[in-house]
């Protein structure tokens, strides 16, 4: 080989080293592009990850307000019910009462029909009679202020049944409403159990990317690492 066959070798061979240290260059700026993109992508993967655990906290909040809301609702629908219970033994009570009410008033009219027969009858029996007319005045007296005393009475009665069956129905609509408000709550419950799942599986995804990125990051550190020797 001459001198200038070898001088032609070396100047190739300088040549390729310097594309070839360009070429690396090239390659080490990228992949540092690569790991800064990577890096980044990390960072807001564990952001993600942070919100996450925000919104599983926040979830599992919700939910216990859904346990204590169901706890209440439950304690108001036992005292509805109770409640109810009571109207309608008022109710039973005010009827047995009507009843008797009733058996006195027919009792009164019988009397005051007894008390008329006898008056007659001492109105009949002349000077005789006069002292017996009074009693029977005043035993018509008594139960014509009976018949009048149970009459209000009826009315009194009418007025309780009247407001003790409205009481009935309104706790009866407001049981079915706070029935439906529990219903509600529960249905409420199980969305946020279901948030919660979603949002845990969703975390687990979030994680294993990250771990993905840091791996793939560590991986473009030590490819930069090589090219740099």
């Amino acid at each position: 080989m001459t001198a200038r066959s070898q001088s032609l070798a070396i100047a190739e061979l300088v040549t390729s080293i310097k594309e070839f240290s360009k070429g690396t260059e090239e390659i080490t700026s990228s992949i540092m592009k690569l790991s800064n993109i990577i890096a980044s992508i990390s960072q807001k993967s564990e952001d993600v990850g942070s919100k996450t655990n925000h919104m599983v906290n926040i979830s599992q909040q919700g939910k216990k307000s859904m346990k204590k809301t169901d706890d209440n609702v439950g304690t108001v629908m036992e005292s509805i019910s109770q409640l109810s219970d009571t109207m309608i033994e008022v109710g039973n009570s005010t009827s047995e009462i009507r009843s008797i009410i009733q058996v006195i008033e027919s009792i009164a009219n019988k009397t005051n029909l007894l008390a008329l027969n006898a008056s007659i009858e001492a109105a009949r029996a002349g000077e005789h009679g006069k002292g017996f007319a009074v009693v029977a005045q005043e035993i018509r007296n008594l139960a014509e202020d009976v018949t009048n005393s149970t009459q209000n009475i009826e009315r009194l009665i009418f007025n309780v049944e009247t407001i003790t069956q409205k009481a009935i129905d309104d706790t009866k609509s407001n049981k079915q409403s706070m029935g439906n408000v529990e219903v509600s709550v529960k249905e409420t419950d199980k969305v946020f159990e279901e948030l919660i799942a979603s949002i845990n599986q969703a975390q687990e995804q979030i994680n294993l990317i990250v771990n993905e990125i840091k791996s793939a990051n560590e991986f473009t550190h030590d490819i930069a690492s090589i090219t740099e020797e």
